[in-house]
């Protein structure tokens, strides 16, 4: 509330009778630019009355009836509006509470208040809606004790009434003024006219019944009617009769004999908007440089011209001379109403500047950004609505996108949804802002290189990043498809299609499951319906929703000879992730079912041995059988998914070679494991040597396969932190194997490049014990000691919740093999000697 509301008369007390204002017959009118612009100024302006209009409640004096409404009247003649409401307020309101005045001295006191305050905010420039609400209540107070009101009461409250929208009681209080009083009318009338036309509620019936009215009045002047005419033009124009406008124009401004040369001016430029509507610039320029000898360089209007002149110049291509017109408004005629018109066009012609020339978009973007900021804080404009600014981001996006500049397209997009508010954006920029979101996120996954079909290829960091534009992209889409609901059936599935897509790459599961459900329910004929069920799947799947995932993935392959259901081609896929669903979960009791839809796959049944389905099978057989220890079964399958993948290139989503080597490469050395075992019961010499021999081939062949493993994930970017674990593990299992072939050199070798690479990590304990071993097999005892303190030290340094870690590399038997080595260097033995 400004400072000039405080005085509010009727808030004074409970005492004061309070009218409530009639119902306004249009609504008010919305904050002008200029007033949104001199807020500031009027400020400071309205401290320095605000003294005089604070309510001071006090304890009133022993009343001079008459004297103190005397003095308030004076104070009021003499423009002193702030002392007169003091003295009423604190002197003349106590005896209104109290009854005592004469009901003529009531009426006075209450005309008193109301010719203070209208007289007050007028003399200060103010127009605010509570003042003028506060002068109605007073004006009706003094109405109800039979005040007679003079002709400036009558103006005041039709200007009032005309401020809060209320038009057709400010037109009747108007017509109440007499013709001495005429200009006051006319004012009144034009006060009217501007608002019905203005940024508000426009009401051009009644704008137009004004018009007539004083263009027919014999009193009016050239002038009164050259400003009528501008008004009419500029009606005519919005209409879209600008050519009836420029006719009617022409015809008046003949008959005119003596009119000012500002008025004139006025209408010529009305007129040359006109032309322009037309397309007929020259006929615009030349009306708009008469209107320019016409006024002063400085006047008002003259903003105007340079509008229309910078709009003519864009028109044509002169994208410099557009600017020099645009900023000639911006910083000559900051307070003018047509600033946000000279903003609009000097963003446009900015960004087309930056399109032609190869520069950013920064400075049209900082443009756009000031009117977003204009429109959004509640100030509006006739031209610079809140459609026509959205069209205009809409078309810089579409510029944008085009070019691939899709971070500039989506500071433009965003622009548009925080003028607007997601709620309601037009379809069409919702739409946008998913798109937008959508290519920033391919993008980051293309940097990463060719490799990088997923968010899993990529750092950290930009995983982040990409992540969170799949997310936003997946949410305007889904948004899109809302807004598309009974209009565009098509549309609607197209955008539910790829929210569901982008929150799947997102690896947003929850939303991703919602979107695939929506859509298999919602589109159940659509040819993607098919991929839908298998995406859901997959969703459930990986969201570890086994019994959900298994359920859509027999429906897939059940429907696969229905002719609503899905394709051939998705059942064939559905074979094996149904077979992992019920080879993974908690009930062994369908682990057979499992391998018999492997087997279907491997048999042929779900096409040939070229598939990535095929190929699936074979991992996921090799898989099962590593889990249930059938290392034998899960070499041969491994071994063939390596022969058949390196083949060709993997399909989307293919687990990677770099990976099978590694489990490959557990599977042999799993498989020595076992043999192992096996040697340790008594075997005839031939099968003994035999196995041994199998052993050693398997340690050695675990050992290559270890060391493609780290070689490729070495050199893979973007390791998920599965891939890191197998690398990691891939350094010391290769040191193991050396290990159990006795090749203690390569062993400590191995050993050591695993602990530098590791050092940090407890899995580096694994190394240094194992060093220790490897030495006293070597017969260094020296060294095996050393090595062990090192090992001892490291040991100590770690808390004990480190050794929790169920991926660390370090079984039982490395734990046994560590307290022999300790009980051969003799570690315990002042233990023993103390028990002796």
């Amino acid at each position: 509330m400004s400072d000039f509301d405080e005085s509010n008369p009727t808030q004074v007390s409970e005492g004061a009778p309070e009218a409530a204002p009639a119902a306004p017959a249009v609504p008010a009118a919305p904050p002008t630019w200029r007033e949104v612009w001199q807020v500031p100024v009027l400020v400071v302006s309205a401290i320095a009355l605000a003294a005089g209009l604070f309510m001071v409640v006090s304890t009133a004096p022993k009343p001079d009836y008459t004297g103190d409404l005397a003095s308030a009247t004076s104070q009021v003649e003499a423009g002193q509006y702030g002392d007169a409401l003091q003295t009423l307020n604190t002197k003349v309101m106590p005896l209104v509470n109290a009854r005592v005045l004469s009901p003529e001295q009531e009426r006075k006191f209450f005309l008193l208040r109301a010719r203070a305050l209208a007289m007050g905010q007028r003399e200060m420039g103010l127009d605010r809606p509570e003042n003028n609400t506060s002068i109605l209540a007073e004006y009706a107070e003094a109405e109800k004790r039979h005040a007679v009101l003079d002709e400036r009461d009558q103006y005041y409250l039709a200007m009032a009434h005309t401020s809060l929208g209320e038009m057709d009681k400010a037109i009747i209080r108007a017509d109440r003024l007499s013709d001495q009083e005429r200009g006051r009318r006319v004012e009144v009338f034009q006060r009217i006219i501007d608002l019905c036309l203005g940024p508000g509620p426009r009401n051009e019936v009644l704008a137009l019944e004004l018009l007539t009215r004083l263009t027919a009045d014999p009193m009016g002047s050239e002038g009164e009617r050259l400003w009528a005419l501008a008004r009419q033009i500029r009606l005519l124009v919005a209409q879209g009769y600008a050519g009836e406008a420029i006719d009617k124009g022409v015809r008046a401004i003949v008959r005119m004999r003596s009119p000012d040369p500002t008025d004139l001016g006025g209408a010529y430029i009305e007129l040359g908007a006109a032309y322009l509507a037309v397309d007929d610039a020259a006929s615009a320029r030349e009306k708009l440089e008469l209107a320019t000898t016409l006024l002063g360089p400085e006047s008002e209007p003259m903003a105007r011209v340079h509008l229309m002149m910078g709009r003519i110049e864009h028109r044509a291509g002169r994208l410099e001379a557009a600017r020099d017109r645009y900023i000639a408004v911006v910083q000559t005629f900051s307070f003018s109403e047509d600033l946000p018109a000279a903003i609009l066009g000097l963003a446009e012609v900015q960004a087309q500047r930056a399109n032609i020339e190869g520069g950013t978009q920064d400075e049209a973007i900082d443009h756009y950004t000031t009117l977003v900021h204009m429109l959004t804080t509640g100030a509006r404009h006739a031209e610079v609505t809140q459609a026509r600014l959205g069209d205009s981001l809409q078309g810089r996006f579409n510029e944008q996108f085009a070019q691939g500049n899709h971070r500039t397209a989506l500071s433009y997009a965003a622009l548009g949804e925080k003028l607007f508010g997601i709620d309601n954006a037009p379809p069409e920029l919702v739409r946008s802002l998913g798109q937008a979101h959508r290519k920033i996120a391919e993008e980051l996954l293309a940097a990463a290189g060719p490799s990088a079909v997923s968010l899993a290829e990529l750092d950290p960091a930009t995983q982040r990043e990409a992540r969170a534009h799949l997310i936003r992209a997946g949410e305007y889409s889904r948004q899109f498809s809302q807004r598309m609901v009974e209009h565009d059936r098509t549309a609607e599935a197209d955008a539910l299609w790829q929210a569901a897509d982008d929150f799947d790459r997102a690896g947003d599961l929850d939303a991703s499951v919602l979107s695939f459900r929506q859509f298999t329910s919602d589109f159940p004929g659509d040819k993607r319906g098919a991929m839908a069920r298998m995406r859901l799947a997959q969703a459930f799947h990986a969201r570890g929703d086994i019994e959900l995932a298994a359920k859509e993935y027999r429906q897939i392959i059940e429907d696969r000879d229905s002719s609503s259901g899905p394709t051939g081609v998705m059942a064939d896929a559905a074979y094996v992730p149904l077979a992992k669903c019920l080879l993974s979960d908690a009930d062994p009791s369908n682990d057979a079912e499992g391998e018999r839809y492997l087997q279907t796959v491997l048999g042929g049944g779900a096409g040939t041995s070229q598939t990535s389905a095929y190929r699936a099978a074979l991992l996921e057989q090799g898989e099962h059988a590593y889990r249930t220890g059938r290392y034998e079964q899960a070499i041969t399958a491994f071994e063939e998914f390596v022969q058949r993948a390196s083949s060709g290139a993997p399909a989307q989503g293919e687990t990677g070679l770099h990976e099978v080597y590694y489990r490959l490469g557990e599977a042999y050395r799993r498989s020595a494991g076992s043999i192992a075992t096996t040697l340790e019961a008594a075997l005839p010499d031939e099968e003994a040597r035999r196995l041994d021999l199998a052993r050693r081939e398997r340690l050695a062949k675990a050992m290559e396969l270890y060391e493609q493993a780290r070689v490729r994930l070495d050199d893979h970017r973007g390791r998920t932190a599965l891939q890191d674990l197998y690398l990691r593990n891939a350094h010391f299992y290769m040191a193991d194997c050396a290990f159990d072939l006795k090749e203690y050199a390569t062993a400590i070798r191995l050993y050591d490049a695993a602990k530098d690479r590791y050092s940090r990590d407890p899995a580096s304990l694994v190394a240094m014990v194992q060093i220790v071993s490897a030495l006293l097999a070597q017969g260094e005892a020296d060294k095996a000691r050393t090595a062990n303190t090192r090992a001892v030290r490291f040991f100590e340094s770690l808390p004990a919740s480190a050794w929790d870690d169920p991926t660390l590399p370090m079984t039982r038997k490395d734990w046994e093999r560590w307290l022999r080595s300790q009980e051969t260097l003799g570690t315990f033995a002042g233990a023993n000697t103390r028990s002796e």
